[in-house]
């Protein structure tokens, strides 16, 4: 698998642009006193929203593992070993109710891949490299780091050029 194709030339630029105007609004935030209890505030929400959504995957999703779909935990852990990953990211399904969709998460170091049982049992159904592909999707944003990245220049979403420009590689 050729490490390259996973990232655009344009990803570092972009990120670079992100990560000033971010750190100039976390200076901003850290040297006033209003600026340090909204940033309290706004991790203590997203910690409560991380482990609400932590716990909703894990209680109402079917992990996959050498006894769950061991065809699909297979091809997960080969493509995790060819990208380089020093984990195979834990795979979960959850009930999806007709969305398409699939994503990678991380949560206190653990990289997560959550795919919709609809588009499950479709690449299951029509054909696996369909599967594969989703999967080495969601993959390649844990090997690029992108939900730390994400975390990392949030507030640069809030500048419209930054955010339209980050998108397609986020």
């Amino acid at each position: 698998m050729n490490q390259q194709n996973i990232a655009s030339s344009r990803e570092t630029i972009y990120f670079v642009l992100a990560i000033i105007f971010s750190v100039l609004v976390y200076v901003i935030a850290a040297i006033s006193i209003i600026g340090i209890g909204i940033a309290l505030f706004i991790f203590a929400f997203m910690f409560f929203v991380n482990m609400t959504m932590l716990g909703s995957i894990r209680g109402n999703g079917v992990r996959i593992s050498e006894n769950q779909f061991p065809d699909v935990y297979e091809r997960v852990k080969v493509m995790s070993e060819q990208m380089g990953l020093q984990k195979v990211p834990d795979v979960f399904v959850i009930q999806s109710e007709g969305i398409l969709n699939a994503f990678a998460t991380r949560f206190w170091g653990r990289n997560m891949v959550v795919l919709y049982s609809e588009i499950f049992d479709l690449g299951r159904e029509q054909g696996k490299d369909e599967l594969d592909f989703i999967i080495a999707h969601e993959l390649s944003h844990v090997k690029r780091r992108h939900v730390w990245k994400n975390i990392l220049i949030a507030p640069s979403s809030v500048y419209p050029l930054s955010s339209t420009s980050l998108q397609p590689f986020m």
